[in-house]
């Protein structure tokens, strides 16, 4: 352990989380990634832009695309021991800074893009053992025709993640599907500025702009995004009983994205003002 991960274990216990239990400090500062060339940070969650995020500073400090920019670039995730971490720097740093941030995601699209990217576009082998478990078990359609086979499959995967959250499976829980309500407790112990990530791009401008010199351009070179297509619309896809479903399991994440995103209304997004930029709420939820 280095002196400075020392420190911040013996300084910082964590406040209760969720359950009531510490929120160790490693925990913390192992998911806040850091800019080598600028003091900013993030922390990082799955399915909430963190493969942009990761490239985007991997640009910032190296000039020029990671070795896995493919236009997905998730496999930048195995090489994390390459990125600087926060147990290089206390956490009083992150409550201090006006440029470390987290990334909210409105739950639905969260779960969309879950479904998208590693039930049907087949792109992740890893993910394959899950798509026929729920196919053998579930009834989950392999190989869907129709948006309402689409919405079924979704709705089975949903209500799998909820035994899975209850503890009710024999499958491990993962991160991709974890409420975000964790992560986002993390960031409220050392404050973090929230941005969401249907309006990143823009809130990155503001929070960073005044601190990183051609952000826009730096942004605009990051090809590896992990965007996949969505063939079927949201619209046609969400029936009444998939929305309640995700919105009834994911109401925190949902309550905390509704946050963040008031807590932008009446910001200026045409210039830098980091100080302008909305801290997180220390109190848990």
């Amino acid at each position: 352990m280095s002196p400075e991960t020392g420190d911040v274990a013996r300084r910082f216990q964590g406040p209760p989380g969720p359950s009531g239990s510490k929120m160790p400090a490693r925990d913390v500062a192992d998911q806040l990634f850091l800019c080598q060339s600028y003091p900013t940070a993030f922390l990082s969650t799955p399915k909430c832009g963190r493969t942009f995020v990761k490239h985007l500073f991997w640009q910032i400090d190296t000039g020029a695309p990671h070795q896995t920019a493919d236009g997905i670039g998730t496999e930048i995730h195995r090489f994390d021991s390459q990125l600087p971490r926060g147990d290089s720097v206390t956490l009083d740093w992150g409550t201090a800074s006006e440029h470390a941030f987290c990334v909210i995601r409105e739950p639905i699209d969260r779960i969309l893009s879950l479904y998208w990217d590693k039930m049907h576009s087949n792109r992740d082998p890893a993910w394959r053992w899950f798509r026929e478990r729920l196919s053998r078990v579930e009834g989950f359609v392999e190989v869907p025709e129709s948006a309402a086979d689409h919405a079924g499959n979704c709705l089975i995967m949903v209500d799998f993640i909820r035994a899975n959250l209850r503890g009710e499976t024999d499958v491990r829980l993962n991160n991709h599907w974890r409420p975000q309500q964790m992560r986002i407790n993390m960031a409220r112990t050392i404050r973090l500025k929230a941005l969401t990530l249907d309006g990143l791009e823009d809130q990155l401008f503001v929070l960073l702009g005044d601190l990183i010199p051609d952000l826009r351009g730096h942004m605009a070179r990051v090809a590896s995004r992990n965007v996949v297509p969505r063939p079927i619309p949201r619209a046609a896809l969400m029936t009444e009983p998939l929305t309640k479903s995700i919105n009834k399991l994911y109401w925190p994440d949902a309550a905390a994205w509704r946050a963040a995103k008031a807590a932008w209304d009446g910001v200026d997004m045409s210039r830098p003002n980091a100080a302008g930029v909305a801290r997180l709420d220390p109190t848990y939820v």
